[in-house]
């Protein structure tokens, strides 16, 4: 969340996770850094239905990421997604069918410095940054 914060036009609008206390920490920094309230959300499903919602970024524990990248391109979300993207050759084929569904870019912090993605998302992702 810190590495987006800063971005140049990229705004913080909502933040999902389980757990109350990080939900409200992260909506603390973003008040912070970015002058607004985010909308929270306990479940990332109903963060993903909410139409006026662009782009994810997913900084999940790792079992999570191509289940949470598959749905975000259901829901057609742009979708920045924490190295390593998936944990089996399964997950990865989802994933790669999921971004030929045409609805949405994703992008991988492994890969995404060379993979053609906005100046924004690829000096966040920096090669030899290991924090985002």
């Amino acid at each position: 969340l810190q590495n987006f914060l800063g971005v140049a036009g990229a705004v913080s609008v909502a933040v999902a996770d389980p757990y109350a206390e990080r939900r409200a920490r992260a909506a603390g920094l973003i008040k912070e850094q970015q002058g607004h309230e985010p909308k929270l959300y306990g479940d990332f499903r109903e963060l993903l239905a909410d139409r006026s919602i662009d782009a994810v970024v997913i900084a999940t524990p790792d079992h999570w990421h191509a289940v949470q990248t598959v749905h975000a391109a259901e829901c057609g979300k742009h979708v920045y997604v924490e190295k390593p993207a998936c944990c089996t050759i399964e997950e990865g084929k989802a994933m790669v069918a999921a971004g030929r569904s045409g609805k949405f870019q994703s992008y991988s912090a492994a890969v995404c410095a060379d993979c053609g993605a906005p100046p924004a998302v690829s000096s966040a992702a920096a090669p030899g940054r290991t924090d985002t």
